[in-house]
């Protein structure tokens, strides 16, 4: 997308007041889907030793999850 065709083109000629209640809506958009992006787990920072099976195969369940969900939302 060239942000800058798109303002010449659809947002340049609106309002001053349409313009920011278009910036308005944009950010609320924005705040929306930055909240519903789920944050990666802890677990992300430190992995657990791969000799622990069961806590190993958690992690990489989680953290595949959460790459999937953050992927979605991105």
């Amino acid at each position: 997308m060239n942000v800058a065709k798109v303002y010449e083109d659809h947002v340049r000629s609106l309002s001053p007041a349409d313009q920011l209640r278009l910036v308005a809506h944009i950010a609320a958009k924005a705040a929306v889907s930055a909240e519903a992006s789920p944050a990666p787990p802890e677990a992300f920072a430190e992995p657990p030793d791969p000799s622990d099976a069961a806590r190993w195969s958690e992690w990489l369940e989680a953290t595949g999850i959460a790459a999937g969900e953050r992927h979605r939302f991105g």
